[in-house]
C-alpha cells in the first residue's frame, strides 16, 4: 500500500490538495488508515477524507497499511466500508493507476461544491 498511497498523495499535491491530518488508527476495522486533505488551492482549507480500506475477505486484526484493497473518498468521514452517496472508492488492484484520476476528479469536484455552498 505504501507505493500506492505515495503515488496518490504526489497526485493529489499537484492538484492543490495536503495532507493536514493523519489518522492511522481510524474508526472500525475495515479502515487501515485515514487522512484528512486540505486545499491549498480556492477554497483553502476545504477538506476531504481519504480513507485505505481493509479487505473484508482478509484475516484479521491486520497491522496498518495491510490488507488494503481500495481507497475511499469522501467529504464526510465515512461510517461504513461499503461506499455511499456522495462517495467514490477506487479499488488498489490490477490497473489502478489507469483510474487515478477518476479520484483526482471527484476530489477536485468536492473542492468545486464546497466553493459553490461557500465553505
Amino acid at each position: 500500500m505504501h507505493s500506492q498511497k505515495e503515488l496518490i498523495l504526489n497526485h493529489l499535491d499537484q492538484q492543490g490538495w495536503q495532507v493536514q491530518q493523519t489518522n492511522p488508527f481510524p474508526l472500525d476495522w475495515w479502515a487501515a488508515e485515514q487522512l484528512v486533505l486540505s486545499s491549498r488551492w480556492s477554497p483553502p482549507g476545504c477538506q476531504v477524507f481519504l480513507t485505505f480500506l481493509v479487505d473484508p475477505q482478509a484475516n484479521l486484526p491486520t497491522s496498518v497499511g495491510a490488507n488494503v484493497w481500495a481507497v475511499k473518498a469522501s467529504l464526510q468521514q465515512p461510517t461504513a466500508w461499503g461506499t455511499e452517496a456522495g462517495e467514490l472508492t477506487l479499488a488498489l488492484g490490477r490497473s489502478w493507476e489507469q483510474q487515478l484520476s477518476t479520484l483526482i476528479d471527484f476530489l477536485n469536484t468536492c473542492r468545486l461544491r464546497q466553493t459553490a455552498q461557500g465553505k
